[in-house]
């Protein structure tokens, strides 16, 4: 028998492994998430201070695990 006869059988947990995002258009809005949550903390770091941009950020990251517990 050669290699590619004695091939071991794919897993069924391998099979049932997908993409975390299924289209451009999922990673897109993934994209747009993450850079309306940053626009607050960098604009906040930049006019008031670095600790403001902290702040705002502990409180964005607050916000959305209070939203995913909600959510469970």
């Amino acid at each position: 028998m050669s290699d590619s006869e004695r091939r071991e059988p794919e897993s069924p947990t391998l099979e049932r492994l997908e993409a975390p995002f299924r289209s451009e258009q999922a990673m897109f809005k993934v994209f747009v998430a993450v850079a309306l949550a940053a626009a607050p903390v960098i604009a906040a770091g930049l006019i008031i201070s670095p600790l403001a941009g902290v702040i705002v950020l502990l409180f964005e990251i607050g916000l959305a695990l209070g939203v995913r517990l909600s959510r469970r």
